[in-house]
């Protein structure tokens, strides 16, 4: 099992409660659907040390980074894309994975 975080922004002008209603009603259930994919908790950033860079942080368990890459070439996800790109500034996308030590 691995861990995927996925770090980005809002675009301008995207209310957090707009986008927060559009990934619990549709994102979570495209994610969730496609195989392999074990959950998907999504998190507003509210503070911490040093500068904040990032106003999102998901979190993805899947069986494995290729069942992850195989769902993103789904129609499914394809779709999810296109609606996140409405919301999310891909400029500030970071994608990373990892195993649990």
């Amino acid at each position: 099992m691995i861990r995927i975080f996925i770090m980005y922004n809002l675009n301008d002008g995207i209310s957090l409660d707009d986008y927060q209603k559009w990934s619990s009603e549709i994102d979570k259930k495209i994610v969730m659907s496609q195989p392999g994919i074990l959950s998907f908790d999504v998190h507003t950033i509210k503070g911490g040390l040093g500068k904040q860079p990032y106003q999102i942080v998901e979190i993805i368990e899947a069986d494995s980074w290729e069942d992850w890459l195989k769902a993103l070439e789904t129609s499914e996800m394809i779709d999810g894309h296109k609606q996140w790109q409405r919301y999310c500034d891909e400029s500030s996308l970071v994608v990373l994975y990892g195993e649990k030590l």
